[in-house]
């Protein structure tokens, strides 16, 4: 190389064009680099749900018995500890313990999705059963009526002809189904609970308990005002929605008045609305809390508001309108759901009994949903996911064995499953099952699901005459009373009479109870009954804690 040759036109062009390449080399791995550790971050991402799933779903947990030994509990897994099915029994303690707020289960969910925010839904299809009974029947209000006691009204409908005012001094019980209010007159109808007609003051706090839910009618017409001194309490055994509701919109106007509190049910789950001055407050803008783990809780994020119509949603069903029910009672008030106040009305009969079997795959409503959001645990919360920077999202179709056998079946809660599983051999005579009652009256219907087929049993109590009708479906369709059996506070019922058909799914539900003192003893089905399968499905959805 010739002096000077380094700084040549040739030389500086060369050394350029080495700079390019290297600059675009460099940028190129920067951007490879990116994208690997991109693709490494949305699989471990990824891999939380699915590997969550699969440890819930594919493993027995440790120990393998650990549903039957929480006290030595390492980690809860879902799947038969002798069988690839997903135990139904598993799944139910798991929850369980969740209500519970057992810490080994928490620590646990929370390694497992690494601390991030999750959702989950288990769906485990069942059937859907209705039942319609009768009680006195038809009611009709045509001037001012003072009842001085508490008492029950069976009435289905409920009509008030002209302007008319009921006043109750005490407890007012609306069984067996909702309260159909029909009042002709434009002036319109009042119901009073705990108001002293002469002077239109308020006496002890008495209470509104409705079984199902209150409906305004579409023949109704006028205002409808209803008021008492204690609270309205909606029991919703039929789960029907909205719990409060016009249904006769710009003909009617309604409005509720509690100087309590409301409390309604939401899928089994109590909860209940609140003023926090102790002022009336409607219900859009009152406080609303749960009944969770023996205790009430805040409820905020189940509830919500829709605007313009102001209805109030609970987990997306609807409840009322939020500018027509007000509530007065406060927090410090609220009292525990099985202190409510009970309503025990004897029916007549049982007219009809419809079981909707779900199809197989059908996965319309969850059975059960958990969360952890934001370092928080909760059962049937709502999932907010509007301002994650990623949310991953798995499922998993399984197979669930389930069997649900007790010899002794206490009859407390609506909606109940007492016995599940399948037969495969005829059931002998023989075998019967005790039903116990000690509560002076009262009434209970249980619903059997035999196959294809179904039937239901009237329990009823009254002046200590015990008294069981099993009705079930003649050849030409129609419900009919096939044996009734009578005693004190024990008789007897064989098997047979529910379960004739063998090689079939067997299922007995509690529909509805108005005893607190009652139970089932099983004499010798336990033998007979074996497990049954049902496709079941399992999703969660994964996000980062904000």
């Amino acid at each position: 190389m010739r002096r000077g040759q380094l700084f040549s036109m040739d030389a500086l062009l060369s050394l350029v064009l080495v700079i390019m390449i290297l600059g675009t080399v460099s940028a190129t791995s920067e951007s490879l680099r990116s994208e690997i550790n991109s693709l490494v971050s949305w699989y471990g991402r990824t891999n939380i749900a699915d590997n969550m799933l699969d440890v819930l779903t594919k493993t027995p947990g440790e120990p393998e018995d650990w549903d039957e030994n929480i006290q030595e509990m390492k980690y809860p897994g879902w799947r038969e500890d002798n069988s690839h099915e997903v135990s139904c029994t598993k799944i139910r303690r798991f929850i369980e313990l969740l209500e519970k707020g057992n810490q080994n289960e928490y620590n646990f969910l929370k390694n497992l999705s690494q601390n991030n925010n999750f959702y989950v839904n288990i769906y485990i299809p069942e059937p859907v059963i209705i039942v319609n009974f009768s009680g006195s029947g038809f009611c009709n209000i045509t001037k001012d009526t003072f009842i001085d006691e508490s008492t029950s009204l069976t009435c289905d409908p409920f009509q008030a002809y002209g302007d008319v005012t009921l006043y109750v001094k005490g407890n007012l019980c609306l069984l067996p189904g909702s309260l159909y209010v029909q009042s002709s007159s434009t002036a319109g109808f009042k119901l009073k609970v705990g108001y002293d007609p002469n002077t239109g003051e308020l006496s002890t706090p008495y209470n509104i308990i409705i079984s199902d839910s209150l409906k305004i009618t579409p023949n109704s017409r006028g205002t409808v005002h209803i008021a008492t001194t204690g609270n309205l309490i909606i029991k919703n055994s039929n789960l029907e929605y909205p719990l409060i509701e016009n249904q006769a919109p710009g003909d009617v106007t309604y409005s509720i008045q509690l100087r309590g509190i409301l409390y309604v049910n939401v899928d089994g789950t109590w909860y209940a609305a609140v003023s926090s001055s102790g002022a009336d407050t409607y219900v859009a803008q009152a406080h609303w809390y749960k009944f969770i783990q023996d205790q009430w809780a805040d409820a905020s994020g189940d509830v919500n508001v829709a605007s313009g119509t102001w209805i109030v949603y609970i987990l997306g069903h609807p409840i009322a309108e939020g500018y027509k029910v007000s509530v007065a009672g406060t927090f410090e008030k609220l009292v525990n759901p099985s202190d409510f106040p009970t309503c025990q009305v004897v029916p007549t009969s049982i007219s009809s009994v419809k079981v909707q079997i779900p199809t197989v795959g059908n996965f319309s409503k969850p059975t059960w949903n958990f969360s952890y959001i934001n370092g928080k645990f909760s059962l049937g919360g709502k999932m907010n996911t509007k301002n994650a920077s990623w949310v991953t999202n798995s499922r998993r179709i399984i197979v669930i064995n389930t069997r649900v056998y007790n010899n002794t079946i206490p009859l407390i809660k609506n909606g109940t499953k007492l016995l599940d599983g399948s037969i495969k051999y005829p059931i002998q005579p023989s075998v019967n099952f005790e039903i116990e009652v000690n509560d002076t009256k009262g009434y209970a219907i249980l619903v059997a699901v035999n196959g294809e087929e179904s039937s239901a049993i009237l329990i009823s109590k009254s002046d200590n005459k015990l008294e069981v009708t099993v009705y079930s479906f003649d050849s030409s369709g129609d419900l009919r009373a096939v044996h009734t059996y009578t005693g004190e506070s024990t008789v007897k019922v064989p098997w047979s009479d529910l379960f004739s058909k063998p090689s079939s799914i067997v299922q007995l539900w509690l529909y509805r109870t108005y005893f607190t003192n009652a139970r089932i003893i099983d004499n010798g089905i336990k033998p007979y009954l074996e497990y049954r399968y049902i496709v079941g499905k399992v999703e969660i959805w994964i996000w980062p804690r904000g």
